[in-house]
């Protein structure tokens, strides 16, 4: 019983003084989770054998951002072999978590094991150390990735993003643009909107803003719309005239 107090304190002397981050996946209900919360809860149950599982969907309205799921299976071992009141617990568990409905896979197998030191005839009072060796894996399926395309295909500026607001419909639409012009510009869209509907369009490129009225002079199906400005303030109008400048600007023109 000394020996193992003694292994027991050298232990957690150890550990003490050693700084360890991690982050893992949480659950809500964590505590029907036991080997995901603490390596010392393996085997600390009355029973003979604890099969745990738990599904977690957070947020499935953002394209199924975080689903996790484990299972695990623990239980005391040795019993016979130990003093009155003592635990020793081996446990064996799997998790898989997927990030961005899938794009971020992550799958973890663990095996904990845990020991629990009787403090009096009892067992009413113990002292518990507990370990977890985990294997993981990531994988990153780039297959699924989508970035905004932001340079023109003569790599010579950076193409504005915007937002195009119908304010009738009292809807918002972000999109990336094409042929600027002080004029107009086409609005890339799979839905474009019919002929002749007046929108805002609110235009981003760096540190710069435009907001003019607008009105849909043309649509192509499942591509997007040709819009027109109308009436554009000047300090905006300025803008795009550097906007437009720059564009017509040789490449690697400083």
């Amino acid at each position: 019983m000394k020996k193992i107090i003694c292994i027991l304190s050298v232990l957690l002397y150890a550990f003490s003084n050693t700084s360890v981050f991690a982050q893992d996946p949480a659950f809500s209900q964590f505590f029907a989770s036991p080997m995901t919360l603490n390596p010392a809860l393996t085997g600390k149950f009355n029973g003979v054998v604890r099969v745990a599982g738990n599904y977690r969907n957070q947020w499935p309205a953002i394209n199924n951002a975080f689903i996790t799921s484990t299972v695990s299976i623990d239980g005391g071992i040795l019993k016979n072999r130990l003093p009155d009141g003592d635990t020793w617990g081996l446990g064996l568990m799997a998790m898989t978590d997927k990030t961005a409905n899938g794009i971020l896979a992550s799958n973890y197998i663990a095996l904990s094991t845990s020991y629990h030191k009787s403090l009096d005839e009892n067992g009413w009072n113990q002292i518990g150390l507990g370990f977890q060796g985990t294997y993981a894996n990531k994988r990153l399926d780039g297959t699924k990735l989508n970035f905004e395309d932001e340079l023109d295909q003569q790599g010579g500026w950076t193409i504005p993003s915007a937002e195009i607001i119908d304010e009738s419909e009292n809807t918002r639409s972000a999109s990336q643009l094409s042929d600027l012009s002080l004029h107009g510009c086409f609005v890339q869209l799979a839905n474009p909107f019919p002929e002749g509907t007046a929108v805002t369009i609110e235009i981003y490129k760096d540190a710069d803003f435009v907001e003019t009225p607008a009105t849909v002079a043309y649509q192509m199906a499942k591509q997007g719309m040709g819009l027109t400005f109308v009436e554009t303030e000047p300090q905006f109008a300025a803008i795009l005239k550097k906007w437009v400048a720059q564009a017509k600007r040789p490449v690697g023109h400083a």
